[in-house]
């Protein structure tokens, strides 16, 4: 949700944002640290997975952006 919304990590010790995540799914909660050292680690594997499939297919990419 954190991630999906683009909301920052601060967001995970809201105390409305902990009760919400309580009452919709009863566990432990993890930090704003927990989250970001785990968003970053999940990039960083993502990151290694596209390489690895860009590098091994030998086709041509293009990148485009709109600002």
């Amino acid at each position: 949700m954190i991630v999906l919304d683009e909301l920052p990590f601060s967001v995970a010790e809201n105390p409305s944002f902990r009760h919400f995540c309580s009452v919709a799914a009863p566990r432990d909660l993890p930090s704003r640290r927990t989250i970001s050292r785990d968003t970053l680690e999940m990039y960083l594997e993502e990151k290694a997975k596209l390489r690895s499939l860009l590098a091994g297919n030998k086709q041509r990419v293009s990148l485009t952006t709109d600002i």
